[in-house]
């Protein structure tokens, strides 16, 4: 496996990301937590150090399953994550909120995101 170093940081990735929207989504065939616990843990024995979630991946499924995944080594594992939709508050009907980071909207999805993490691990 190859890794880079995001510059200017002690952040150190796989090439090779694991993306959980096809795990989280049931878009692609159905995965219980445990299949796509054992897929992510396969991934990182191989080298895989980044995985990719997104808030709406399974209405938060995809975080739960990186904590799931990696409870007991959060720190060694770099997470990707985008905001954007309010799946919360409109269920299937998603409001986007744009691009402008600094609204409650963005800094409330991004506290949930941490909320996932810390909550499942």
């Amino acid at each position: 496996m190859k890794y880079r170093t995001f510059r200017g940081t002690d952040v150190r990735v796989s090439e090779v990301g694991f993306g959980l929207w096809a795990v989280s989504t049931g878009w692609w065939g159905t995965y219980t937590n445990e299949e796509a616990v054992v897929l992510m843990r396969r991934a990182f024995d191989r080298g895989v150090r980044l995985f990719d979630a997104a808030d709406t991946y399974g209405n938060g499924r995809g975080e739960e399953l990186i904590a799931k995944a990696f409870a007991d080594r959060r720190d060694g594992i770099p997470i990707a994550t985008k905001v954007g939709s309010d799946f919360r508050n409109f269920g299937d009907g998603r409001q986007n909120f744009g691009l402008e980071l600094e609204t409650p909207k963005f800094k409330s999805a991004m506290d949930d995101v941490v909320a996932t993490v810390a909550a499942q691990g």
